[in-house]
């Protein structure tokens, strides 16, 4: 039976969310009926993701001033039966006077994506983001008690700790989240006992068999991530400098953009080392997973307090590539250290290059950390996997 679940964004299509995209496909493939809507306008490139993730003909509705006005209407028109959505603003107003104001100004755009919900009998609602998407599913309970609403609440929502997230996570059918070690955290936040949250890994396309040695790339290593400073790109470098020096033949290619970028270029040209380090700059999904198949590491040193779980280390693991990452919360999760790849403390890049030498330089080890990361993919982070699961949610 097809199932129809409008999902809640604060914006979408957005490049630095191509696990959304990832998300949408899978269930789309399921055969569920998709209606994405959004509480922000779309960045100038989203016509060219959307083509890139292959979503062109997405249900997706996005605001315009006749929609904002549409809402203040609404607004006096469905004020009386708005007493949980008032009461839950009232209290992020006076717990965080700025971030009230922002919902507050969201309000409208919240009540017409709500009113087109319900006009339109989509029987379930999924809140993407548990921030100020929340609002949407908090006017939806106090409208239309019946509908199915899922709320899903990540690293950003707990560290926001939005009254109006927990006043929805009470309401809400089903709260999910995308690691397992967010549950006490959520639990803290919104009262719910940590045994009625749901875990349910952001899933990848898995590719059917590991990938050998011999059609690997045997000195190349990867590095795909946002280029700021809390991913410490540049601790990528310093250890791949290290590497370098014991392993001449080795390159290194990063793929990303940000405010890092002029530093790291800097840093490569002062260390002469444009002739092993490719800095690529912003790629396409699919370039950079075509990289990840060619390659034999990825190394990634990120200490941002906000990562779960990274889609890029379950794509690489999905490509046969065994990764060395920085310890960032849940990452045990993913990485078992020394079985499918290494996890680092803050700022080890002479551990990091250590480990990289050991796994280029040992053809037995390598098969066998490539083969545990790709039958770890295979059996918890499968996209069709996950979205079977996301499915059995809603009606």
């Amino acid at each position: 039976m097809t199932k129809r679940v409008a999902y809640i964004f604060s914006s979408f299509p957005s490049s630095s969310e191509t696990f959304a995209a990832v998300e949408l496909r899978g269930l789309r493939e399921h055969n569920a009926s998709l209606y994405v809507h959004t509480l922000r306008r779309p960045p100038c490139s989203s016509s060219q993701l959307l083509s890139e993730w292959s979503l062109e003909h997405l249900d997706l509705d996005q605001p315009t001033m006749a929609s904002i006005c549409r809402g203040c209407l609404f607004f006096f028109l469905f004020l009386p039966k708005l007493r949980h959505t008032l009461r839950a603003l009232i209290r992020t107003l006076i717990r965080t006077p700025s971030s009230g104001a922002l919902a507050l100004a969201a309000l409208p755009r919240c009540l017409d994506i709500a009113r087109s919900l319900n006009h339109r009998r989509i029987p379930n609602v999924h809140i993407f983001w548990g921030h100020y998407p929340a609002l949407v599913g908090l006017i939806i309970k106090d409208l239309a008690p019946s509908t199915n609403v899922t709320l899903f609440l990540g690293a950003y929502d707990l560290e926001r700790a939005l009254p109006i997230s927990a006043a929805l996570s009470r309401k809400a059918e089903y709260i999910t989240t995308h690691a397992q070690c967010n549950t006490r955290k959520i639990s803290c936040l919104t009262g719910v006992p940590a045994n009625q949250i749901t875990t349910i890994y952001r899933g990848v396309k898995v590719r059917r068999g590991h990938i050998t040695r011999d059609a690997k790339s045997a000195n190349l290593v990867i590095c795909a991530e946002r280029l700021t400073k809390t991913k410490r790109t540049i601790d990528v470098l310093r250890a791949f400098t290290i590497l370098q020096k014991h392993k001449p033949d080795a390159y290194l290619r990063i793929f990303g953009d940000g405010p890092e970028k002029a530093l790291l270029q800097d840093y490569i040209n002062t260390n002469e080392l444009s002739k092993n380090v490719e800095l690529v700059g912003w790629a396409s999904h699919e370039t950079i997973l075509s990289n990840l198949e060619e390659a034999s590491l990825l190394l990634s040193l990120s200490q941002a307090t906000g990562e779960r779980l990274p889609n890029i280390v379950k794509e690489a693991f999905a490509s046969s590539c065994p990764a060395i990452v920085g310890k960032t919360p849940c990452i045990d999760e993913l990485v078992v250290n020394g079985r499918n790849g290494y996890v680092l403390r803050p700022g080890d890049v002479h551990g990091a290059a250590e480990r990289a030498l050991t796994i280029l330089s040992d053809p037995q080890l390598w098969d066998q950390m490539s083969a545990c990361a790709h039958a770890t993919v295979s059996r918890h982070f499968d996209i069709k996997e996950t979205s079977r699961q996301r499915l059995r949610l809603w009606q």
